[in-house]
């Protein structure tokens, strides 16, 4: 299991935290061992094999050591040489703080008066409007 891992690519001592497994494949929590189906799955991919995710479980929870023994022998047939690229952190500068620019404020204009109905020219209430004759 870690030679096969080794030779994806991955870290050898990857297969040691599948602890729900033993050597036989028998899953005593009942549960699918997670590392053993992501290489699988990953094999299967990374190769353009066709199957499924749900034949990747059955295989793996039923049979785990069956499952191991052809990923190692697919990687043995295809013999995939592994490029391993280092990756080198690059510290960039703190961004130049640029001002936005400022605009000018609006005019203050003071507060608006109310509505009020246009009053109608309506004599005083002391005085009689002269009405014309009729």
């Amino acid at each position: 299991m870690c030679k096969t891992v080794d030779q994806f690519g991955e870290c050898l001592c990857l297969p040691l935290l599948d602890t729900t497994c033993n050597g036989c494949g028998y899953v005593g929590s009942g549960a699918i061992p997670p590392v053993s189906l992501a290489m699988r799955v990953a094999i299967r991919e990374r190769n353009g094999i066709p199957g499924s995710i749900f034949n990747d479980c059955c295989i793996m929870y039923w049979c785990n050591c069956c499952g191991w023994c052809q990923m190692a022998r697919e990687m043995k047939a295809r013999k995939t040489t592994v490029t391993v690229v280092n990756a080198s952190t690059t510290v960039l500068p703190h961004p130049t703080y640029i001002p936005q620019a400022t605009y000018a404020p609006q005019p203050g204009y003071g507060p608006q008066p109310g509505y009020a109905p246009p009053q109608q020219y309506a004599p005083p209430a002391n005085q009689i409007a002269p009405y014309p004759p009729k």
